[in-house]
């Protein structure tokens, strides 16, 4: 059973929609035609719709001219808003009623109303939870920043979960490759929001949060659907694990392919006439030139504008089961969103603990696996945890981008830590 999502109005990852725009979706089934009861619709979190209500359409969306329509297969549904929405990204996700009482996410998408700065938070709640239960509901969340603070609440009862919406999700998303999610980064080009999610199943970036979907490290099959047009999309026949996945304000993508154990470069990836299953324009790895510190890939840290070889160039920070390696890189386009073929010209240095055989044999304990690395690249300090994920070797070095000597190894033991397992680490 798959439900479809057609003619959005605003289209999917659209700018600077009007905040009184009305909202138009044409919603159908492939296996069997839809019904109007089985179905809801909410906008940032609030009941929208509700089909199988004899008033179906709620506040603001409850204007004169708000209606549903049959269609082949489905319905066509008008929402009427009477009231402006604020100025942010606005989601609107479709559910269909499961069990006469319950509703589950089945699609959605998301525009930008108006053209003010937007404040918003992006996060994965877990595709498990702690004691190892499925997430009924896991995927990318999104919740603007003036909902923590108390400016608004869409629901005074919060536990019905959909106060946050789940923007992205195999639920809600065609072509959207796992749930399970390693890591999530932002990037602002040309004033569209790029988001990366690094998952176990390859890449993923849209524009506007859910517009223009590419999938990266990933194998890719293309096919249509009956018989509503020609729906091509990406879905994931087999994938790999990705992480760390960055993208510069050049549009260059840096990525750990963990299946291949390689550091990929993929320029230009806000052009979106580049198709995303092209092989990297460059890999790095311990073969390559410059070389990654041999060992099992762990994270990436990006310092943008940082490299000492190329101006405004990119530094990379790869940490690894032996350790961590800087990369100043030369990643010269040539033309705009295009590389120039340069990027064998960066130069790498390698960092261990004491005795590894590393450049810079600098960093503190006993643990060489280095999972978590920042920088604060006007201080000229890298802060790198190490552990093996026992309390025994790790800690957190505070190591000299300028001298490549060790400032400070931070231990529960010394009292600068609660815990020796250091999973992330976040500067300002």
């Amino acid at each position: 059973m798959s439900i479809f999502l057609l003619n959005q109005n605003p289209a999917s990852g659209a700018m600077g929609v009007s905040t009184m725009s009305d909202i138009d979706v044409d919603i159908v089934r492939d296996t069997s035609p839809l019904l109007l009861s089985e179905l809801e619709l909410f906008i940032e979190g609030a009941l929208a719709l509700k089909g199988n209500d004899p008033s179906p359409f709620r506040f603001p969306f409850a204007g004169p001219g708000s209606s549903a329509t049959p269609i082949t297969d489905g319905y066509r549904i008008h929402l009427d808003r009477t009231s402006p929405s604020k100025q942010e990204f606005v989601n609107i996700q479709a559910r269909l009623v499961s069990d006469g009482y319950r509703s589950i996410p089945v699609g959605g998408w998301s525009f930008r109303a108006g053209t003010a700065n937007t404040y918003d938070l992006y996060f994965a709640d877990g595709y498990t939870d702690i004691d190892g239960y499925s997430n009924p509901e896991p995927g990318v969340r999104r919740i603007h920043i003036r909902q923590l603070v108390g400016e608004l609440r869409p629901h005074e009862d919060l536990a019905d979960g959909y106060a946050i919406p789940v923007i992205l999700s195999t639920a809600v998303t065609p072509g959207w490759p796992s749930d399970n999610i390693h890591s999530l980064t932002n990037t602002v080009i040309d004033g569209y929001l790029f988001l990366a999610t690094s998952t176990s199943n390859g890449i993923a970036i849209t524009k506007n949060e859910t517009g223009s979907i590419q999938v990266f490290v990933a194998t890719l099959v293309r096919y249509g659907t009956r018989p509503y047009g020609t729906f091509i999309y990406a879905a994931i026949s087999s994938g790999v694990d990705a992480y760390g996945g960055h993208i510069n304000a050049n549009g260059t993508l840096y990525v750990i392919n963990g299946d291949s154990n390689r550091l990929e470069a993929y320029y230009g990836v806000d052009n979106l006439s580049r198709w995303p299953g092209r092989a990297p324009d460059f890999v790095y790895d311990a073969y390559s030139t410059p070389p990654l510190l041999s060992g099992q890939l762990l994270c990436l840290h990006v310092a943008e504008g940082r490299s000492t070889v190329f101006p405004g160039g990119t530094r990379l920070y790869v940490g690894c089961s032996n350790g961590f390696t800087r990369i100043d890189a030369y990643d010269q386009e040539s033309p705009d969103g295009y590389s120039a073929g340069m990027d064998s010209y960066g130069v790498s240095y390698t960092y261990g603990i004491a005795g590894s055989g590393t450049d810079f044999p600098v960093l503190g304990g006993s643990a060489p696996q280095v999972v978590a690395i920042n920088s604060d690249e006007t201080m000229g300090i890298v802060f790198v945890a190490s552990n093996d994920g026992t309390e025994t070797g790790g800690g957190l070095s505070q190591v000299s981008v300028f001298s490549n000597r060790l400032i400070l190894f931070m231990t529960r033991g010394g009292g600068f830590l609660p815990s020796n397992v250091v999973r992330d680490i976040a500067t300002t």
